[in-house]
């Protein structure tokens, strides 16, 4: 009888594809996935280590998991990922029931750990090579991540993932242009490319806007990619949303903070004047490209005024969506060096006074489809009744259809966008694009 398996996935995109190649090795090796971990020979539970709210939440899954030991003494229970490396023995001190902690560069070599008879059981030192995915599964899906870079030596002052991710590594072009080449057989027509910094990839002489051009021709109809550090943002790469049809006109760019005095303190490498005339070059390039961000407020030494200018930054910006949080300390990052003076009471205020503003730019920023026709690429339906075809434009907007409930997921359609809210496009059907 075939063996069961079950990936248990918290965090990132990042997380998303690491988990996906296990996917593909373990189906590989015989291995059947299942949604139950009391049904499975192997549960693998990859973790984040990025906000302790994430650690915590894994940990506490993490125990019921290994609980279930006690009436299935053969169950292999396995933590991996970023906090697997951050934390390593400490885990299985803590959890007698975890067999092994994988950090995330032996994701990969998951099925060989539990067939070797060393009695290693903690694997998280750095390792050079990447792995992508096997061979295709969940033939039909619509959407897919596709890992081009490793790790990350930004070490932006708050950011634990350069310790738990390790340091810059670019796949071979090769490997990436085959992987692409597995996910469209899949059917895959939206495809991301992932990396702590896209932007920093390099494979001898190809660089990332040379990589765009040499693949895009091959690509799916949608090729996107995430995540960009400003720093490294050229001139080349923004010229790409203009001349190639494939990628598009979406980017993600995480402005941190709006205040000079914050960005030098969190290590970011620009001012908030470089920032806004990369913004100000990428609508000249893509005038209607949607553009989204990252913020956190209440950063040690954050004034009043700090924070008051990322508010006037983002009012001036007009992001189409953003994630915002309240500074926390992680523990082994240079910013846990720093006195953490602001007050929780205040970083709440201010996270809920950012978050009132940019909800108001968002409900504006999507008026602003209401009447045109948008492509959109279908790829489930709503959760709440409803359950009309949901799906996402070029730009990455959500959008409900209305009168068509026939349509399935991979239907690409023309739609004309006739109401909005701030996460949501609401449109009526017009025909396959």
């Amino acid at each position: 009888m075939a063996k069961k398996f079950y990936i248990l996935t918290f965090g990132c995109q990042m997380n998303e594809y690491d988990s996906e190649v296990l996917e593909s090795i373990l189906a590989s090796d015989g291995y059947i996935m299942t949604d139950k971990p009391e049904d499975a020979d192997l549960a693998v539970i990859n973790t984040c280590s990025v906000r302790q709210k994430a650690e915590s939440r894994a940990m506490a899954r993490i125990g019921q998991i290994a609980a279930l030991k006690k009436d299935m003494p053969a169950l292999k229970v396995i933590v991996a990922g970023c906090m697997a490396k951050r934390a390593g023995q400490a885990i299985i001190d803590d959890l007698p029931g975890v067999d092994y902690v994988v950090g995330p560069d032996y994701i990969p070599e998951i099925p060989d750990i539990i067939a070797s008879t060393d009695s290693e059981r903690v694997y998280i030192d750095e390792k050079a090579e990447a792995t992508g995915l096997a061979r295709g599964i969940n033939p039909g899906r619509v959407t897919g991540f596709l890992a081009i870079t490793k790790g990350c030596e930004n070490y932006c002052s708050y950011c634990i993932v350069p310790y738990v991710r390790g340091s810059m590594r670019s796949r071979p072009s090769k490997s990436i242009i085959a992987e692409l080449k597995i996910l469209q057989d899949m059917g895959a027509k939206d495809i991301t490319l992932l990396g702590q910094n896209v932007n920093s990839y390099r494979d001898d002489s190809l660089d990332f806007p040379s990589l765009l051009q040499r693949i895009a021709p091959d690509s799916p109809s949608r090729l996107r990619f995430l995540t960009s550090h400003p720093k490294d943002m050229s001139d080349e790469l923004i010229a790409c949303f203009a001349e190639l049809p494939s990628l598009c006109q979406s980017l993600h760019l995480p402005l941190q903070a709006g205040s000079d005095k914050i960005l030098e303190v969190m290590n970011r490498g620009y001012t908030s004047g470089h920032y806004l005339g990369l913004i100000n070059k990428l609508r000249q390039a893509a005038p209607n490209i949607s553009l989204t961000t990252d913020l956190i407020v209440g950063f040690p030494g954050e004034t009043d005024d700090d924070f008051e200018q990322t508010l006037k930054l983002v009012k001036e910006i007009k992001y189409d969506s953003a994630f915002m949080f309240r500074y926390s300390v992680r523990p082994g990052t240079k910013a846990a060096e720093l006195d953490d003076d602001v007050p929780e009471a205040e970083k709440i205020d201010r996270l809920n006074r950012l978050i009132a503003v940019q909800q108001e730019i968002s409900s504006e920023q999507n008026t602003r489809w209401i009447g045109r026709s948008l492509e959109v690429l279908i790829e489930k339906r709503s959760r709440r009744e409803p359950f009309w075809p949901q799906g996402k434009t070029r730009g990455g907007q959500s959008v409900l259809i209305k009168n068509n409930d026939q349509l399935n997921a991979g239907d690409l359609i023309m739609v004309e966008i006739e109401s909005s809210k701030a996460k949501t496009l609401f449109g009526l059907f017009e025909k396959f694009a």
